[in-house]
C-alpha cells in the first residue's frame, strides 16, 4: 500500500492511499491545486486468503506465505526433511494468525526450510498446538522481513467460510 501525506496551505492534512495498481503512477488532485503522484512501492505484499473452515484458513495462509518465499514450493512432492512442534497463544484470531505466520517465518530462516504442511492437534480462537512439516531448501525467491499487524483481520463470512487479510513487509 502506498500512502502519501501532504499539507495544504491551511495546515489541513490530506492523505492519499493507493490500494490498487491502476492508480499507481497516476496524478491525484489535492486541495489548492497541488498535484500528488502516487508512486509504486515494493516494500509490502498484501494477501487476502479464504478457507472453507477456520483450520483451512490457517493452512492456506501458511501455503500462501511459503509460495511468496519460493514460488511453487508447496507443489513439490516427496518426503519431509524436518518436523517442528508449534505452540502459540494470542488474544484473538487475528493476532493468532499474525503470530502463527511470524513464528513460521522465523523458523523458515533458522531451519532454512519451507513449511507447507501442518497437523493441528489443537486450533482455537486463541491457541495453536501443531506439528509443522518442512523441506530444506537452498534459497528463497523473495525475502519476507515480517508479518504486520497493520490492517490484518480474520473474519467469518455470512456463508460460513473464513477470510483473512495480511500484509508482509519485504
Amino acid at each position: 500500500m502506498n500512502v502519501i501525506q501532504a499539507y495544504s496551505g491551511n495546515k489541513r492534512k490530506t492523505t492519499v492511499q493507493a490500494r490498487n495498481r491502476k492508480r499507481l503512477g497516476s496524478y491525484v488532485k489535492s486541495p489548492k491545486g497541488m498535484d500528488i503522484r502516487v508512486l509504486p512501492h515494493t516494500a509490502d505484499v498484501e494477501i487476502k486468503v479464504h478457507g472453507i473452515t477456520y483450520k483451512k484458513l490457517f493452512e492456506n495462509n501458511l501455503k500462501a506465505m511459503s509460495n511468496i518465499l519460493k514460488e511453487g514450493c508447496c507443489d513439490m512432492k516427496g518426503h519431509f526433511d524436518c518436523l517442528i512442534k508449534l505452540n502459540i497463544t494470542a488474544t484473538d484470531p487475528t493476532n493468532l494468525l499474525v503470530d502463527f505466520l511470524s513464528e513460521i517465518l522465523s523458523l523458515t530462516y533458522v531451519q532454512k526450510a519451507l513449511f507447507c504442511n501442518i497437523y493441528f492437534s489443537e486450533l482455537s480462537n486463541t491457541k495453536i498446538d501443531a506439528q509443522l512439516y518442512g523441506k530444506w531448501i537452498d534459497g528463497f525467491d523473495e525475502e519476507i522481513k515480517g508479518v504486520t499487524y497493520h490492517e490484518a483481520y480474520v473474519k467469518r463470512n455470512e456463508d460460513g467460510t473464513w477470510e483473512s487479510h495480511i500484509i508482509f513487509d519485504i
